[in-house]
């Protein structure tokens, strides 16, 4: 009888800790989301992380980059967004064209692109230059915390 009520504390013990950390790590990511959907100020070395949305386009801000989708595009920021003391910044990336239908196998729209934008408050302006194509896109306008909805092309 001993033994099973040390294996019965012992068990109680391990929920109770489980729970406790469970809790710590819950309350953190709270505080981690409560920091995300701060507004800019000045003081902002980086863009906000979180959802930035515009007229049918989104980009997804986090603390390595940002993932964009556009109504036939989609793109990809591997580095942080760093802003100046004027709130641009400047950043190489990845633009992929989408067209209607299926993609060959054999293709590929991927091309080098720069990202160039500017944050005012809880505006973010974006214009994408193109490598190969040596094409300007934008200005794009995003609004930090807007939903957007994107429509792919079929």
């Amino acid at each position: 009888m001993s033994c099973f009520r040390l294996i019965s504390i012992l068990l109680m013990l391990t929920l109770l800790c489980s729970f406790s950390v469970e809790g710590l790590s819950d309350q953190k990511r709270r505080q981690r989301r409560v920091k995300a959907k701060k507004p800019m100020t000045a003081k902002t070395s980086r863009v906000a992380n979180g959802s930035w949305g515009g007229d049918h386009m989104v980009i997804e801000v986090t603390d390595e980059g940002a993932s964009l989708e556009f109504v036939c595009a989609n793109g990809a920021i591997n580095e942080p967004l760093t802003l100046n003391a004027d709130g641009q910044f400047d950043v190489a990336g990845v633009y992929v064209r989408e067209g209607p239908g299926p993609v060959r196998m054999d293709e590929d729209n991927r091309q080098a692109a720069r990202y160039r934008g500017k944050v005012d408050g809880q505006v973010l302006t974006l214009t994408i230059k193109l490598g190969k194509s040596d094409e300007t896109l934008g200005p794009f306008s995003y609004t930090f915390g807007k939903s957007a909805r994107v429509f792919k092309c079929m």
